[in-house]
């Protein structure tokens, strides 16, 4: 059984905060931005949850950049 309050102590979790595409809701973005939340657990490196990202977005679209900033 999966328990939001439990998770975040055994793994490290990802949680999108804020995404912008567009202006409108009847308009297709150039581009997109998102702010995930990334709470690491101790042993996780900060490399391999920008991996994890990475692949899950790669998946959704063909093509990707991306922009770090770290907080």
């Amino acid at each position: 059984r999966h328990d939001k309050y439990i998770a975040p102590l055994f793994r490290t979790t990802f949680v999108p905060t804020q995404i912008k595409g567009s202006e409108a809701a009847n308009v297709i973005g150039d581009t997109a931005n998102a702010i995930i939340n990334v709470r690491i657990l101790q042993g996780d490196t900060v490399e391999k949850a920008v991996e994890h990202i990475k692949a899950v977005l790669i998946c959704l679209v063909h093509n990707l950049s991306f922009e770090w900033q770290f907080f």
